[in-house]
């Protein structure tokens, strides 16, 4: 997702690992702006196999750019 859509690399704070970047895209057929991130459970390891992720996508009905 990093290459094709744009989206930022994970980054480890504190206790969770966080997107930098946010993907915010405009889909032609409906057209909706849709926001998409990732982000994980609260985690003391960096142990990429004891640790949920999770991928959001929002969805605007409304939006400026």
């Amino acid at each position: 997702m990093i290459k094709t859509m744009g989206m930022g690399e994970l980054k480890y704070l504190c206790c969770y690992w966080e997107q930098q970047k946010t993907v915010m895209i405009v889909n032609p057929k409906d057209n909706l702006l849709y926001e998409a991130s990732f982000s994980s459970d609260e985690t003391l390891k960096r142990d990429w196999e004891e640790t949920t992720f999770y991928l959001t996508i929002t969805g605007f009905r409304k939006y400026d750019i």
